[in-house]
């Protein structure tokens, strides 16, 4: 990316990849969109945006995560080009949140009960009951492969991972030209 420029990318978001080790059993029966039997890739609707300028990167995520709840992505970071088709790198970091998957739930005609999941290193819990809220900070590695489409318009595949979840995502990036004020 060149001084001055600026883009946005709007998209849905895609895939969550559990990256440490297979879920544990008792959790992966409650992943209604896992791609594989243990649980490594998951289907997480949703929509993405980011804005990036002189290098700097802001992404938001909402998403239906892992266990069809509701859940929230946002990084800042540092992007830097590859100067090589396209691609480029970047350091993250953010916050993931979502609705806690501790409790018990009825699937497919069964009640599972959580008391202590471990599908998230670290991470802080708030609330209690049905209210309950998981947060875990996200440190990880950005790779963005943005090829042109049209004079304006890139298509955005965007792989953030993270050491314990990496989320692939696909837009429509805009690009345009800002005076820089000198």
């Amino acid at each position: 990316m060149f001084a001055g420029a600026s883009t946005l990318t709007l998209g849905p978001a895609g895939f969550g990849v559990h990256t440490l080790k297979p879920a544990p059993s008792e959790l992966r029966e409650l992943m209604p969109r896992k791609v594989d039997s243990n649980g490594h890739i998951v289907l997480t609707p949703g929509i993405s945006a980011a804005y990036r300028w002189r290098g700097q990167e802001i992404a938001l995520a909402l998403i239906s995560d892992s266990f069809s709840n509701p859940a929230f992505a946002g990084v800042y970071g540092r992007e830097w080009d590859l100067d090589w088709k396209n691609f480029s790198w970047g350091l993250v970091g953010g916050i993931y949140v979502r609705k806690s998957i501790q409790g018990c739930h009825a699937f497919n005609f069964q009640t599972i009960c959580i008391s202590n999941a471990k599908d998230l290193p670290v991470k802080f819990n708030v609330g209690g009951g049905a209210s309950r809220t998981d947060f875990a900070p996200i440190l990880g590695l950005q790779l963005n492969y943005s090829p042109k489409i049209s004079q304006s318009f890139r298509l955005d595949v965007n792989l953030v991972t993270a050491l314990y979840i990496s989320l692939l995502t696909v837009g429509l990036r805009f690009d345009w030209e800002q005076s820089n004020g000198h």
